[in-house]
């Protein structure tokens, strides 16, 4: 395609008719070079021009992909997958008159787009050129696909139509979606006019049908469905409005108000916080947090009724940054997941565990240690404790002023601090005193962190719980370990099934090559921890594991969970002692190494 027809075609996508004389007057060529243009264009596979005297030209589709010469393969792949899932490529033959590539090489491409298929369910049948399997997910394939798409994909008229209705959709409902929420929403609500268009309907289960009409924000949908249905004079099925319905409300933690869904869900909701918190330190479930998971929970769900699917970019800092609750959220995902009927992939854990880590920033921030420090070395010094502090114990303390020796009692009566750390001995009966060196050795943290009760540097729990250690070279998969490892140690078959079966929703690594498989806690036949170390890294997901903690445990006393994701959370923050594990070769050394 010469850059001339390319600038026509965008002409006539901003506009409705156009004569050939505004045009040429555009383009700054002739009228005869105009409708020289448009018959070539007419004969690109995928264009359709109407020409109409009086009113002039205009364009009814452009599906015709322009490929630059120099575009990678993958970016050709792309295009031709989300082709094929439109059906708008019949053959081995119209694929390569449209992307102008060899028969050989669209072979080879078919075969990376059947592989992208298989992976996401789907089938490709080559005898037919279609695609098959359920309508949701080829959606849902195509809404990922298109959302940051730089070839023209969807009719202008489309998107000035979806454009109006999510405008007038936040201005109804007060409230505007994020600004990544909407861009994934103008894409999926264009990719479903396009599959309407071409019949191709989903299939909704009858609880997807009940909670998208049980939204108040429904009517509303149907109202405003209406202006689109005149728009482009096409009928929108009751099951395509549900499916609408449901992606508006699942797009961002916001529905136009309570529905009646937030009943049904609240039980469980309540009994998954509940759990989380008795593991990440116990105490009651604030209002505030049970409010915050509910509006994350509901759309999560209103997500899962369609497939549709989030990406969470801050996935991995959260893993290293905020461990213990990130596996305490992993472990009782199970209680949403058997409850309401879905799976909570990994991205989704992460956000749960925001809310949590919220609730405990928080608490900390209440409950931080106000310090006074005592050093008779002068402020240099005073500063450099002051920052080690903050720099090992974050939030959790408050340095609340700075004292010579002499002048303790003074500096007590302005400052009320919970505790004085000194460089000295001193006499001090209102406020407890702990002596610590001028440069705050590594002792004297672990005994500070004793002391505000944050644990120490051992790992006696888990230590105490682990029964069996395996050692391998190297497994096949993330699967072969699970199976070498429960085989080996003989795991109840039972438990054993919901173990692999919390991994097919979804990995259960935790950063730092460590991974803790678990299974449902009423299955747990004892308390205990197995362990498999292997010398090569598995492929646990998006990341490389070697240090494999199976846990298994029934026993629901708060205190005894907090300690051990405790002192999970301090192995991984801990490189130097996960590389000595990994490098151990019998049960003594590996055990030693947690008992420092």
């Amino acid at each position: 395609m010469t850059e001339r027809q390319r600038k026509l075609l965008d002409l006539l996508k901003h506009k409705d008719w156009m004569s050939t004389k505004d045009i040429a007057w555009s383009l700054k060529c002739s009228e005869r070079t105009v409708r020289t243009e448009l018959r070539l264009l007419e004969q690109l596979p995928g264009v359709m021009i109407e020409t109409s005297r009086g009113k002039g030209v205009r364009l009814i589709e452009n599906r015709h992909v322009d490929i630059p010469e120099t575009e990678d393969r993958d970016s050709r792949i792309k295009h031709e997958l989300v082709q094929l899932l439109f059906d708008e490529l019949d053959s081995f033959q119209t694929a390569e008159r449209t992307f102008y590539v060899s028969e050989a090489t669209v072979k080879q491409d078919m075969d990376e787009v059947e592989r992208l298929l298989t992976g996401h369910g789907l089938t490709f049948n080559r005898r037919t050129f279609r695609v098959e399997g359920e309508e949701l997910v080829k959606r849902e394939l195509l809404t990922q696909q298109l959302v940051h798409a730089r070839f023209n994909w969807a009719h202008s008229q489309d998107v000035q139509l979806i454009e109006a209705f999510l405008l007038q959709w936040e201005h109804r409902v007060g409230k505007q979606y994020a600004d990544s929420a909407a861009e994934l929403l103008q894409a999926r609500l264009l990719v479903t006019l396009k599959r309407v268009r071409r019949r191709s309907y989903v299939d909704l289960s009858p609880i997807g049908y009940e909670m998208a009409e049980a939204t108040n924000g429904y009517s509303l949908l149907c109202e405003l469905v209406e202006y689109i249905e005149r728009g482009l004079g096409l009928s929108i099925p009751a099951v395509e409005r549900a499916y609408m319905m449901l992606a508006l409300a699942g797009a961002q933690e916001f529905i136009p108000s309570e529905d009646r869904v937030t009943t049904e869900l609240a039980r469980t909701t309540n009994r998954f916080a509940l759990a989380v918190i008795g593991t990440i330190y116990g105490g009651v479930l604030q209002r505030e947090l049970f409010q915050s998971l509910l509006a994350h929970v509901r759309p999560m769900v209103y997500r899962q009724l369609i497939k549709a699917h989030v990406d969470n970019p801050l996935l991995d800092q959260i893993k290293r940054r905020f461990t213990a609750t990130y596996a305490a959220v992993l472990r009782h995902a199970s209680i949403l997941e058997e409850e309401l009927d879905l799976y909570v992939t990994e991205a989704e854990v992460g956000f749960l565990t925001l809310h949590f880590q919220t609730m405990l920033e928080e608490r900390r921030r209440v409950e931080k240690k106000r310090i006074l420090l005592v050093c008779t070395y002068g402020m240099g010094t005073s500063k450099l404790i002051a920052a080690r502090l903050k720099n090992h114990f974050h939030d959790t303390v408050e340095i609340v002023g700075f004292s010579s020796s002499r002048d303790v009692d003074n500096q007590v009566a302005i400052h009320a601090p919970d505790l004085i750390l000194s460089t000295v001995n001193l006499k001090q009966d209102l406020v407890p005193v702990h002596v610590v060196s001028a440069v705050l050795t590594e002792q004297d943290v672990a005994h500070l962190r004793q002391t505000f009760g944050l644990g120490g540097v051992s790992h006696a729990t888990i230590a105490s719980l682990i029964e069996h250690i395996v050692f391998v070279d190297s497994v096949l998969s993330r699967g072969h370990a699970l199976s070498l490892l429960m085989e080996q140690v003989n795991i109840d078959p039972t438990y054993a099934e919901t173990v692999y079966a919390r991994e097919r929703t979804g990995p259960t690594s935790i950063g730092q090559s460590v991974a803790i498989p678990h299974g449902n806690p009423e299955h747990a036949t004892t308390n205990r921890i197995d362990v498999l170390v292997s010398n090569e890294p598995i492929e646990w997901g998006q990341e490389k594991i070697q240090l494999v903690f199976l846990l298994q445990f029934r026993d629901s006393d708060a205190t005894f969970s907090s300690h051990l994701f405790e002192e999970i959370a301090a192995l991984t923050e801990n490189p130097t002692l996960v590389r000595k594990l990994i490098g151990t070769k019998d049960d003594t050394a590996f055990r030693k190494l947690l008992l420092p």
